[in-house]
């Protein structure tokens, strides 16, 4: 079984664990559609780490509008991508794949999983009249003693 990730330290230094928890259930769910993505893992889910995510708030008219993908260089490790929507956006604001002729449509509290590589390029829209705030994160083989790690020692 996956289990759950904490981070070492007092109590009011680790993240809300429902979310995480949130994380782990819907790779679980993912893994069944997608077997490969255990495979990715070799053979073992419980070596994932999902702590490198950012939250985003994107104002109106502004965003990231390039087609991009998510593991390249020093990110090859990035497995699947996930986007939680904070918020509604009435006009725009879209996460917009190329060549999966898909928009999706910011509604709070929803989530999108998908690859991180060339075949899931993407961007996203700019929102028109109000603010787009997101989380969003990545999936990563590198065990999260090892992300901590190299995060630590990158002097980021």
């Amino acid at each position: 079984a996956l289990r759950m990730y904490t981070f070492a330290g007092e109590a009011e230094n680790r993240p809300p664990l429902g979310f995480f928890r949130k994380l782990t259930e819907a790779l679980l769910i993912y893994s069944e559609t997608y077997p490969q993505v255990e495979e990715m893992c070799a053979n073992n889910l419980e070596t994932v780490n999902y702590f490198d995510f950012n939250i985003q708030r994107t104002h109106p008219g502004q965003g990231f509008h390039q087609w991009h993908c998510e593991s390249f260089s020093r990110f090859q490790s990035r497995f699947l991508v996930w986007s939680l929507n904070l918020n509604d956006v009435a006009e725009g604001g879209e996460l917009e794949f190329k060549d999966w002729g898909m928009r999706l449509k910011p509604k709070k509290g929803s989530m999108t999983l998908f690859p991180s590589y060339y075949t899931h390029m993407h961007r996203g829209n700019p929102p028109l009249k109000e603010e787009k705030w997101i989380a969003t994160g990545w999936y990563s083989s590198i065990p999260q003693n090892e992300f901590m790690k190299e995060l630590l020692d990158s002097n980021v």
